[in-house]
């Protein structure tokens, strides 16, 4: 798989998650906080880096 493809993948996987925590505080788009929320759930090496130990 290309480089490219899989950042798409992982650009658009991001944004449906993004999409998503939006809509469960009841809006309609997404704002900077929920991509950065998606980013920490994120199973990719950034989201990793972002979550804390336990």
């Amino acid at each position: 798989m290309s480089k490219y493809v899989r950042l798409a993948q992982t650009s658009q996987t991001l944004s449906l998650t993004a999409v998503e925590e939006a809509s469960r505080e009841g809006l309609r788009e997404a704002d900077l906080e929920h991509l950065l929320l998606a980013l920490v759930l994120s199973p990719e090496p950034a989201g990793e880096v972002l979550r804390p130990e336990l």
